[in-house]
């Protein structure tokens, strides 16, 4: 993937699963304030599509500046810091992907996201 680039990813065999999609987006590791809670291959970095909020799908990617935008309530995630939140009513990162390139050269996960993707309250009793 060239730099700048965004792809909307799912799970192989799950492309239904809620709390599935996922974007891969490569960019300059060199700007990384902080480290991608999912690591990262060569600036390559995969982090859940549903906004922390309220679960809208994260998908507006302002180029250049490493951030990602929930356009339904304008949330702005900050890539090259961890994904956290900038700006809007989320109050916590992106869930990141731990992933690695396989032998035939395709992307797959390592684990699952790093903490539980979606809004919080998804998971409340």
């Amino acid at each position: 993937m060239p730099a700048g680039t965004i792809v909307g990813v799912f799970p192989e065999g799950h492309v239904d699963t809620g709390d599935g999609p996922a974007f891969a987006v490569r960019l300059d590791p060199r700007r990384f304030s902080r480290p991608p809670p999912g690591g990262d291959l060569d600036g390559l970095v995969v982090y859940s599509m549903l906004c922390t909020h309220a679960g809208c799908p994260v998908r507006l990617y302002l180029n250049g500046t490493g951030r990602m935008l929930c356009p339904c309530h304008q949330s702005s995630f900050d890539l090259l810091a961890a994904a956290r939140p900038v700006s809007g009513p989320a109050a916590r990162p992106l869930p990141g992907l731990p992933v690695e390139v396989d032998p035939a050269g395709f992307l797959r996960a390592t684990g699952d996201f790093t903490s539980p993707p979606g809004a919080g309250y998804w998971g409340r009793p």
